[in-house]
């Protein structure tokens, strides 16, 4: 202000003149009241000011002057000028002017009877100066006496109380900020809600993410206000003061000979300036805006671990409320993308404490859904599936994914011995020793019969007998049949036990395939139910229970009872458990979930395969309910098409290293590993590669044992040629020993 005074008039002998003291006027952040200008008095040796600006606690309707002597005297009178704060009654008027425009401007005004509101108020406003809201709000009224230890309480009973949409605001900047913040963090800035208030600037530039449901009673138009950098009430009655005073000390300053007569304009409205320094208010000014910049506070978002969507980033692990650099995975990657385009930067990932996604109990929400509810967080980042319930309860973005439910299943542990040699399992180890000794039994009847009657066109020695047994079971004929009747008689009851046997066997090798077929081949959830050597649950707090609970299909609502024999609940606490059942060698279970996680999980694991896919799933992010920024997440995810399908590529395309292998050098992987595995699909209970390679084991090692009996034959055979040769040598010598030999004379 002086620079201004000195640049209008800088030669002007008052402009350099020091017995002039502003620091009254000027030094001060905010006036002082009446107390603190007598203490400014007690300090000074005479009163020689021009005018003095102070606060009045009592309502006043203009900006009052009151005139005190002074020493100069070119001014022999001091003007104290006493800055009234807004009448309460023009404060009432306002609120309620602004309360019927906004609802009259919706596209479904209610009358006021409908609204029930909130008053949040300092105590420069007294109850009973309240009474035009009452009056106004038949429907009822809830008044906070704004305490700063209480404020966060008081703004968690309006949002519980389900039935407040209109909360009034009286307060100083500070204090407004910090409500403001409370509010925003608890999701109470919503459309659902309406806000009036004034005191506080709320309104500012450069915020990201602004609310149009906040109306905001300010003392002149915001633009001239930011300008100016009035950002409170306080400073707008300071910027004022300073106005009216201008005048009058560039009258004094520049030796001006015309009186001051003129009206000004402030913020908080004009003032007529009077010739003998005395200044009065003519009218109040206030400006109504909508909307509201949020401030950058905090931003929460709850999730929960469920790799590959959301899970703990290389070399971290163990936060419970982590930095976005902690986790990784497609969700926390496309919400980073998300908030970083908005300019929210200052965000946290909180882990959920219950691992759910959300299911409401009686009344109450659970899970992420439970925390956005409560306005513990500012948004849900995780594949939170959409179902009517939940769609009540929050807000999705949209869609940003979408799946099916499916079994995931580890294949059948068998012992790898005995599913090659499967072909022996359809006749107990009894059977088949009591078999062999059938054979010998018989082919030692034989061989006696043999030697009783001997057989004129077979000799049926033992070793011949053993191996006509055999022949006549695995080949059905031997060749020639034994000439004497007694034992033809003993060979057709061996052929009638050859037939029943092999009856047996084909009867229980045909049951036998078809009950492995059934139970190793879950393909849906029709052969679930009809395979009882499984269990299935699902993942705690989603929406597969009540899926398969309120499905119309019988087959369905048997799956879930089948689910809650398995559990109490019918549900596993969370990923890690379900994951460690289905691993389990020792348990036959089916998790029940989303089936691009699913396929997942049977790429890396050992032995599992994800089948039976059914019912389609549309999964989202969630936000509190009616939240005003909704639009502007659905716009960054529309623009996020190609970029969402690229991370969902990056996070569920499973590369060679990271795959577990089922090799951990016991006897039972060995077998397993050398076992050729099929390079097609195979229909239930067909016959496997792996299945008949017992067969071929067994001619490989007859031929084996064959080749090395023919070599022992070779060799024993070659010794007794040697052995024959020696002999005869022998024999040649000693015969040619005996003709040469003379008689004795």
């Amino acid at each position: 202000m002086l620079t201004m005074i000195r640049n209008y008039c800088p030669r002007a002998p008052r402009i350099h003149q020091t017995a002039f003291n502003t620091s009254g006027a000027f030094s001060i952040d905010s006036l002082p009241t009446t107390n603190e200008l007598s203490s400014v008095k007690a300090s000074l040796s005479e009163w020689n000011f021009l005018f003095f600006g102070i606060k009045q606690n009592s309502v006043t309707q203009v900006l009052e002057a009151v005139t005190v002597p002074t020493t100069l005297s070119e001014f022999p009178v001091m003007q104290k000028h006493v800055v009234a704060p807004l009448p309460q009654s023009l404060l009432m008027d306002a609120l309620l002017k602004a309360i019927a425009h906004r609802i009259n401007e919706s596209q479904h005004p209610a009358h006021p009877s409908n609204y029930k509101a909130a008053l949040l108020f300092d105590n420069s406003v007294q109850i009973s100066e309240l009474y035009p809201l009452f009056t106004y709000f038949t429907e009822g009224v809830i008044y906070y006496p704004l305490n700063v230890s209480l404020i966060e309480a008081d703004l968690l009973s309006v949002r519980r109380s389900h039935a407040v949409n209109i909360i009034l605001i009286v307060t100083d900047a500070q204090l407004g900020a910090y409500i403001r913040d409370k509010a925003f963090a608890i999701g109470l800035l919503g459309s659902r809600y309406r806000w009036f208030v004034h005191g506080p600037r709320f309104i500012n530039n450069g915020w990201t993410i602004r609310s149009m449901n906040v109306t905001s009673l300010e003392f002149g138009r915001i633009d001239d206000a930011i300008t100016a950098k009035v950002l409170s009430t306080t400073g707008a009655f300071i910027h004022d003061l300073l106005a009216i005073w201008t005048p009058y000390l560039k009258q004094y300053m520049c030796e001006e000979k015309n009186p001051v007569n003129r009206t000004v304009n402030g913020f908080t409205g004009s003032f007529k300036l009077n010739p003998d320094g005395s200044a009065r208010r003519l009218t109040w000014q206030i400006e109504i805006y909508a909307g509201m910049g949020y401030h950058r506070v905090q931003f929460l978002v709850a999730t929960l671990l469920s790799p590959p969507y959301v899970q703990y980033a290389e070399g971290a692990s163990g936060c419970s409320q982590c930095r976005g650099s902690d986790l990784t995975g497609m969700y926390i990657e496309i919400c980073k993308t998300v908030l970083n385009n908005l300019g929210i930067t200052n965000y946290e990932f909180v882990l959920q404490g219950d691992a759910a996604y959300g299911i409401k109990t009686g009344d109450v929400w659970n899970g992420v859904i439970g925390t956005v509810m409560d306005g513990k967080a500012m948004l849900g980042c995780a594949p939170i599936t959409i179902n009517t319930n939940r769609f009540k309860a929050v807000d999705f973005t949209q869609v940003i994914h979408s799946s099916r439910e499916s079994l995931l299943l580890r294949k059948r542990s068998t012992d790898p011995l005995m599913q090659v040699f499967q072909f022996i399992l359809p006749l107990h180890y009894s059977i088949w020793l009591s078999i062999l000794g059938v054979l010998i039994l018989v082919a030692l009847v034989l061989f006696v019969m043999n030697k009783i009657a001997p057989n004129s066109d077979s000799n049926y020695n033992f070793y011949n007998s053993v191996f006509f047994t055999f022949a006549e079971v695995v080949q059905g004929t031997a060749g020639t049949t034994p000439s004497q009747i007694s034992s033809r008689i003993v060979v057709s009851f061996f052929w009638f036990f050859t037939m029943f046997l092999f009856l047996s066997y084909v009867a229980n090798y045909a049951v036998f395939r078809t009950l492995d077929g059934v139970r190793q081949h879950v393909t849906s959830m029709e052969t679930l139910i009809q395979n009882r050597e499984y269990e299935c649950g699902s993942l705690n707090n989603t929406v597969t229970d009540s899926l398969l609970q309120s499905s119309a299909y019988l087959h369905m609502q048997q799956v879930y009872l089948l689910m809650s024999e398995t559990f109490t609940n019918g549900s596993v606490s969370d990923i890690g458990a379900a994951l460690s059942l289905v691993n389990d060698r020792t348990k036959n279970f089916v998790l029940i979930s989303d089936s691009l996680q699913n396929k997942y999980y049977s790429e890396i694991g050992c032995d599992l395969v994800s089948t039976g896919d059914f019912y389609d799933l549309k999964n989202a992010m969630i936000l509190p309910k009616d939240t005003e920024y909704k639009h502007l997440f659905d716009a960054q995810l529309a623009n996020m098409t190609q970029e969402i399908a690229s991370l969902q590529t990056k996070f569920f395309t499973v590369h060679q290293s990271a795959k577990n292998s089922c090799y951990d050098g016991s006897f039972d992987s060995v077998v397993r590993y050398y076992i050729p595995k099929d390079a097609w699909p195979i229909e239930p209970g067909a016959l496997t590669l792996a299945d008949t390679l017992g067969i071929a084991v067994i001619n490989l090692v007859g031929c084996c044992v064959a080749v090395a009996l023919a070599g022992m034959e070779r060799l024993i055979g070659h010794i007794q040629r040697r052995r024959s040769g020696i002999r005869r040598e022998q024999q040649v010598v000693k015969a040619s020993e005996v003709k040469f030999r003379r008689p004795s004379v």
